[in-house]
């Protein structure tokens, strides 16, 4: 099958804040449910599946606002996923098909997806930028390797603060 932006979206995402086992794609979409239903409409038109949305509440019952999952249960699509790339906290990599890809708008939305799970923004009066972190650094060297192909330059970080040790992509504009 070829390689959509859709799909390279799709494993952006799961290697951020996806879990793929035999049974089930889960997709964690934090508070938004909009990315919740986008990823659902991607599934859908992806692959024919019908996945389901939960709401959870927050685990602090002061916290306003849901918890959104997007879970579908296929076994034939793990068999899929998994062939494209390998995913989990500490073992996503970009995948080859991605890495090797011709048409940096399929790069452009792998690494989309990925900011979509593990990016955030910042804006501040005199600077702002967009971070992508992760506790797999070798992965997310790959990611600043492709941002460069792309043109787009980054800086390199290490939040030691965290429990966990983790790296971050800076992208900045002044």
């Amino acid at each position: 099958e070829t390689l959509t932006e859709d799909l390279a979206w799709l494993l952006g995402y799961l290697a951020g804040d996806g879990h793929v086992t035999r049974h089930k794609v889960l997709i964690a979409c934090g508070l938004d449910e909009d990315l919740a239903r986008h990823s659902t409409e991607i599934l859908t038109r992806l692959f024919g599946v019908t996945p389901r949305i939960f709401e959870e509440p927050r685990l602090h019952p002061e916290d306003e606002g849901l918890v959104y999952e997007v879970i579908v249960w296929k076994a034939a699509l793990f068999e899929y996923l998994t062939s494209l790339g390998v995913f989990g906290r500490q073992t996503w990599t970009v995948p080859n098909s991605v890495l090797e890809h011709t048409d940096d708008r399929i790069r452009g939305a792998w690494i989309s997806g990925l900011a979509d799970a593990d990016g955030s923004f910042t804006w501040e009066k005199k600077h702002k930028w967009v971070s992508i972190t992760s506790t797999n650094e070798s992965s997310l060297r790959q990611v600043r390797s492709m941002l460069e192909d792309l043109g787009i330059s980054s800086r390199w970080s290490v939040d030691q603060r965290n429990p966990r040790l983790c790296f971050d992509i800076l992208i900045s504009h002044r």
